[in-house]
């Protein structure tokens, strides 16, 4: 994956394909119900920034292209840049509200952007402020992945 002429961070489209993708309903119907006994959910929330509606703010698009089009299109609620990035941190906000109430297991990984609005936003997001994850350092993720990981694997021995 690559950047869209450096279009910043809008996890919210992320979140919102994951709660999808767990969901027993359309697009994608594979999933078990909310709530199944023995079945857990859990979403693995990672990003980089704070998110933001970036570029092109003096043309008539009044942004770069994102997944909802562009800033001037409306559909951020606003047509100003911050105003459009906080109403992205509320549908956020939403979809981890929706997906706790189904049940679902969040950790939340900033990647060295340990910033207090983003400690706000995903430390409220995880299932519990302690599934919150600042990581300054890129080479100690995966012993965060490690460390999330060891709270819902189970060690089965047969013989």
């Amino acid at each position: 994956m690559t950047e869209w002429n450096g279009s910043g961070t809008n996890v919210s489209e992320g979140l919102s394909w994951g709660m999808r993708v767990l969901s027993p309903g359309a697009p994608y119907t594979d999933g078990a119900p909310w709530k199944t006994p023995g079945v857990s959910k859990i979403v693995l929330l990672l990003t980089d920034g704070e998110n933001v509606v970036y570029g092109a703010s003096e043309q008539p698009t009044k942004s770069d292209y994102t997944s909802y089009g562009y800033l001037a299109g409306g559909r951020f609620g606003s047509d100003n840049q911050t105003a459009a990035a906080r109403n992205v941190d509320g549908w956020i906000k939403s979809v981890c509200t929706q997906l706790k109430d189904e049940g679902v297991q969040i950790y939340t990984m900033v990647l060295q952007s340990d910033t207090a609005a983003n400690r706000t936003l995903y430390s409220a997001c995880a299932s519990t402020p302690s599934d919150y994850y600042a990581v300054n350092d890129p080479a100690k993720l995966p012993n965060v992945f490690l460390q999330i990981a060891n709270k819902f694997s189970k060690l089965q021995l047969t013989n």
